[in-house]
């Protein structure tokens, strides 16, 4: 599978490691070109600096066929507001890390 991974934090991480493990073609998007460089130095994967507020960075993406967009920054406006732009761009499935359980309770 094709997979876009918002955030290079240590759960991006460990996420983009496992799923290049299992051979799917994970690209790791964060605007930290530090971060992208050390997991890129350990993650068989693609980085891609920007910033996630910039949808064209999705969009461009979409070249890849990704099947998944995740969303794992460590703001869960974020991560709210990548998956619904991912959505409306045409991803097929998004997954979103929420910490706050308040956006839980309020989306059902």
């Amino acid at each position: 599978m094709n997979i876009v991974i918002l955030g290079a934090g240590p759960i991006g991480a460990y996420v983009a490691k496992t799923l290049a493990a299992e051979e799917h073609n994970v690209i790791i998007v964060d605007k930290d070109e530090r971060a992208l460089e050390k997991i890129g130095n350990k993650v068989d994967a693609a980085t891609v600096s920007g910033n996630a507020s910039d949808w064209k960075i999705f969009d461009d993406l979409l070249e890849h066929e990704p099947d998944f967009f995740i969303a794992l920054t460590d703001k869960d406006e974020v991560n709210l507001s990548t998956c619904m732009i991912a959505k409306n761009l045409g991803y097929p499935k998004t997954i979103c890390q929420i910490k706050d359980p308040g956006y839980l309770q309020s989306s059902r």
